[in-house]
């Protein structure tokens, strides 16, 4: 059995990042986990419509899907907004709304390599979890720098961390 790291998104976020249409995902926490992410879709969308504002026609039949995995990426760097400054920059990067600031402080997770998968139905978590599959098939990948392509296939990413810190 190969082991995956999971992250849990509502839709249309989940939908967004695994088409690329954006590339980090904001979350209150920190992570020290790189590598290889499964992108799974909550059963229960964001209601905001602001956030649906992002999707566009191509897209909504995959912004409907919800309870399982509908994308992956590599996970290449988590940046901290510690100010509304930084986050406004970088809103093209994550499409979240400048008044979504928090004073205390944002986590930015970095996604290079992101790809939709066909859907396939997988209860999910909060944070970070992992889940055993052996059928999963991966789609070729055409990474503009050979490291990416080192990285989808390299084993090490599919492992846990060491002394068990999903976060």
């Amino acid at each position: 059995m190969t082991r995956y790291h999971v992250l849990s998104l509502k839709q249309p976020w989940a939908a967004l990042l695994a088409a690329g249409r954006k590339t980090v995902e904001i979350r209150r926490w920190q992570t020290s986990y790189r590598g290889l992410v499964l992108i799974h879709a909550a059963r229960i969308p964001d209601a905001r419509e602001q956030a649906w504002s992002h999707v566009p026609a191509d897209l909504l039949d995959q912004a409907q899907l919800g309870g399982g995995i509908v994308g992956i990426g590599i996970l290449s760097a988590v940046k901290f907004y510690s100010d509304a400054d930084g986050f406004v920059r970088e809103q093209a990067q994550h499409l979240n709304d400048p008044s979504w600031f928090e004073p205390t402080g944002l986590f930015g997770f970095s996604f290079v390599d992101l790809r939709p998968l066909p859907f396939r139905q997988l209860t999910g978590q909060v944070r970070f979890f992992t889940r055993e599959l052996d059928d999963l098939v991966l789609p070729e990948v055409q990474p503009c720098a050979p490291a990416l392509g080192q990285a989808l296939s390299h084993p090490s990413l599919s492992d846990p961390p060491r002394g068990g810190d999903l976060t």
